[in-house]
């Protein structure tokens, strides 16, 4: 029996629902296997959206290359198959070696025992929105952060530099058109490309501070959200509402809580795919600059991604650098500051470098040793550059000598957990 428009488009993401669940688990059991799953995982995205979006626009031909990918990604089970199975019946006195082994086995078997039935709803997909021709989207017109959106699969970026302290990404969606009760679809998402990019690119680790707090951190599903007026009491990554009457506009925000990131969205009018968008923001937190990573006087070292902070921060190192040079004869090693949007990031547990006021400062170079009490260690030496810090207006440091930071006050502190034995920590004046 030949399936009609909207069943086909049903089971199509059904299967991309099963096939993203499938790639997760790869990822679970081998690590190595799941990268490779990911990536076919993003082609089938990319022709299924296609296929939802674009209708006989894209075809067989996007139908034939999503059942490509698929298969792939079957293979990619395949070959993992005659291990998960050794694992996954060995006997209960055995410990797994993955806590969700055998979650992973049933879900493989499921995806071999389902194959050609996922192939029959692809086809059918190609050959169904060709027969059914282009939607008609009834002439609405979609503007993001004021740029039409004119084809499905587009990417708008968005530059947003914060006004304010708590100011933080708003990203205006506009919908207008012939209306008349109309209803409409926003949602949003992580695909699991985008999310590794939000969140853990290069293993940053990223971790945002709750506005008004030191150090509570967002849960990553409460991030971002839609905002409709009174809507924004329910609404989180899906708004459900009625296009107005001609002549009017429904106007729906995005708001992230200050996190470079990539959103994907649908905005589906009358339960018909209408448009497919993503939006690629850049977020600077609010005061920040780009501090260079290597100086006239000083020598970079640590992430080049974390060269961003307040114009005091720069002030401070330039000072500290100079003197240190002038008095040393040696350039000082500078290291990492704040990431461009402000957020915590990798072991950097504090405020100060997700503030823009914290950096972190080599010792090695004049005092003899890269650690602590290693080898050729110059405490005196060391002494002389914390001195330096607190000369150049430092209100605070963070060592790992003990010896040293029993001699000051408030402004220098001693940090026993070894996370500071071959760095300073400095705080400069904000």
């Amino acid at each position: 029996m030949e399936m009609d428009k909207k069943s086909w488009q049903e089971a199509l993401v059904s299967y991309m629902n099963r096939a993203e669940a499938s790639t997760m688990m790869l990822w679970d059991c081998d690590p190595g296997v799941g990268a490779k799953a990911r990536k076919l995982y993003a082609g089938m995205e990319r022709e299924a959206l296609a296929l939802l979006s674009k209708g006989h626009a894209a075809g067989e031909r996007r139908a034939r290359a999503l059942t490509s990918d698929g298969n792939k990604l079957i293979a990619l089970a395949d070959r993992l198959m005659p291990e998960v199975r050794r694992m996954a019946w060995v006997r209960a006195r055995v410990k797994y070696p993955h806590p969700g082994l055998k979650l992973v086995q049933k879900e493989l078997r499921r995806i071999e025992r389902d194959l050609p039935a996922n192939k029959r709803v692809m086809q059918s997909a190609g050959k169904e929105s060709v027969a059914a021709g282009p939607q008609d989207a009834g002439e609405v017109v979609l503007t993001v952060n004021g740029e039409e959106v004119k084809f499905r699969g587009k990417v708008i970026k968005v530059d947003y530099r914060a006004a304010g302290a708590k100011d933080e990404p708003n990203v205006e969606i506009l919908l207008k058109g012939p209306g008349g009760g109309m209803s409409v679809r926003i949602s949003f998402a992580e695909t699991p490309e985008s999310k590794a990019i939000n969140w853990n690119k290069d293993r940053m680790n990223k971790r945002v501070i709750k506005s008004g707090t030191d150090n509570d951190i967002v849960p990553e599903t409460e991030m971002a959200k839609l905002l409709r007026g009174l809507d924004k009491i329910s609404a989180m990554r899906d708004l459900k509402a009625a296009l107005p009457m001609e002549g009017e506009n429904l106007k729906v925000k995005f708001q992230t809580q200050g996190l470079s990131a990539k959103y994907f969205f649908w905005v589906d009018l009358d339960d018909r795919p209408h448009a497919f968008f993503c939006l690629d923001i850049t977020f600077t937190a609010y005061g920040f600059i780009k501090i260079p990573y290597d100086g006239n006087s000083y020598t970079g070292y640590g992430r080049k991604e974390a060269s961003w902070g307040l114009p005091e921060l720069k002030v401070f190192m330039d000072k500290f650098a100079a003197k240190h040079l002038q008095e040393t004869g040696k350039k000082p090693y500078i290291g990492n500051k704040a990431v461009q949007d402000g957020v915590k990031y990798g072991s950097h547990k504090g405020k100060s470098h997700a503030k823009g006021y914290g950096v972190d400062i080599d010792f090695g170079r004049t005092c003899g040793s890269a650690i602590v009490n290693g080898k050729g260690y110059k405490e005196k030496e060391h002494k002389k550059q914390i001195q330096r810090y607190l000369n150049c207006g430092a209100p605070f440091v963070y060592i790992g000598n003990k010896k040293i930071a029993d001699k000051y006050g408030d402004e220098v502190k001693y940090d026993g957990s070894g996370g500071h034995d071959d760095h300073d920590h400095v705080n400069s004046p904000k």
